[in-house]
């Protein structure tokens, strides 16, 4: 029962994500007016980190726990929200070009204030 709902679930996935990938790769062809920050996730945020520090998706969706193509869906929707491409992508891997050595860095702070703010509400008890 349990391996027929999580395939339902993965076919409704790949089906999203291929009537998606096509509004994606406009998405990020076109001029971006603003950031998208409802589309922008902790999770997606700290794939491109691992991303960046990993110089593979692959690498990174494994340290994340997703799949492959749910990895480069998020990815793809995260650059797409922001307006900009994060890596270059090439043979070797994923490299960052200049936007996402900005977002690394930014997106890092943010992860250290998230993990700082929990163990603080944890301390409370």
């Amino acid at each position: 029962m349990e391996l027929m709902v999580r395939s339902e679930c993965a076919d409704k996935v790949n089906a999203m994500e291929t009537a998606c990938r096509g509004d994606l790769a406009d998405a990020l062809e076109a001029e971006p007016v603003s950031i998208n920050l409802a589309r922008v996730d902790l999770v997606s945020i700290r794939l491109a980190v691992l991303c960046a520090e990993l110089g593979s998706l692959s690498a990174a969706a494994r340290r994340a726990h997703c799949s492959l193509s749910t990895s480069s869906y998020r990815l793809t929707a995260l650059e797409a929200s922001l307006g900009s491409p994060l890596f270059t992508r090439d043979h070797r891997g994923l490299r960052t070009n200049n936007a996402g050595q900005l977002f690394v860095e930014h997106a890092k702070a943010i992860l250290e204030h998230i993990d700082l703010m929990s163990s603080k509400i944890r301390s409370l008890g």
